[in-house]
C-alpha cells in the first residue's frame, strides 16, 4: 500500500517520530487485510450497531500549553487526518447497515434512525463520518518503547532514554494500539513491568 505518509503527519513532527510511524505504516498496512488482525469492533447495545476504529493510520499530538508543569497540555486527535481511516469507516458503516439487514435484527424489528436511510452515497457517509467521529479514550504512544531512533522514549526496561532513575509504566508506552480495548493489555504491562522491578531489587 503505496501512501505519501509525510502528507498526513503535522509539519513540526521530528525526523526520528516520522521515521518511526514509517515502520508502523508499513505493519499496519501489511497486516490490513490479514484475519489475524482486528482493524474494526463494532460495538452493539440493543439495536444500536457501532463501528470503531481499532488500528487507525492517523496520529495525533500533545504539546506542552505553558511552562508550568501544573496546566493541562494541548491534546488534538487529529480524527480522520489519514484518509485511510476515513475509508475504512465508510466500509465499515456500510457493513453496519448489513448486519443490521439480517434475519436476526429484523426480528427485533430495528428501524435506522441515525443518520437515516436517506444517507446512501459516499460522498454523504462521509460527511456523516466527519460530522460525528469521537473517541474511545484508548490514547496511547506518548511515550512509546521504541528505539530513540524511531521516536521512542522509553527501553525495553521502562527506563526513560537520557533520564536517570524514571520509569513510565502506563498506556503511553505501547507505541501502537493493539486489536482489543487497553485495560487488559495494560494490566500485562504492569505485570510484566512488576517482575522486572522485581528482578532489579538488591538482595535482602
Amino acid at each position: 500500500m503505496a501512501q505519501p505518509i509525510s502528507q498526513y503527519l503535522p509539519p513540526s513532527t521530528p525526523r526520528e517520530v516520522r521515521a518511526g510511524y514509517e515502520a508502523q505504516f508499513d505493519l499496519l498496512a501489511n497486516d490490513i487485510l490479514a484475519s489475524s488482525v482486528t482493524y474494526m469492533e463494532f460495538i452493539f447495545s440493543d439495536a444500536l450497531v457501532l463501528p470503531a476504529l481499532q488500528q487507525p493510520f492517523s496520529r495525533g499530538t500533545i504539546k506542552i500549553n505553558t511552562t508550568s508543569a501544573f496546566n493541562y497540555p494541548v491534546i488534538d486527535p487529529r480524527h480522520l487526518s489519514n484518509p485511510l481511516d476515513l475509508a475504512l469507516f465508510v466500509a465499515s458503516f456500510e457493513y453496519a447497515r448489513k448486519i443490521r439487514n439480517t434475519d436476526a435484527m429484523k426480528a427485533i424489528n430495528t428501524t435506522e434512525t441515525y443518520p437515516g436511510p436517506s444517507v446512501t452515497t459516499k460522498e454523504q457517509i462521509e460527511k456523516f463520518v466527519r460530522g460525528g467521529v469521537n473517541s474511545e479514550h484508548h490514547h496511547a504512544g506518548t511515550a512509546s518503547m521504541l528505539p530513540r531512533k524511531l521516536g521512542g522514549v522509553v527501553d525495553p526496561e521502562l527506563k526513560v532514554y537520557g533520564v536517570r532513575g524514571l520509569r513510565v509504566v502506563d498506556a503511553s508506552i505501547v507505541p501502537m494500539l493493539p486489536g482489543a480495548h487497553l485495560q487488559a493489555t495494560l494490566y500485562g504491562v504492569a505485570e510484566k513491568a512488576s517482575c522486572l522491578f522485581d528482578s532489579k531489587r538488591l538482595p535482602r
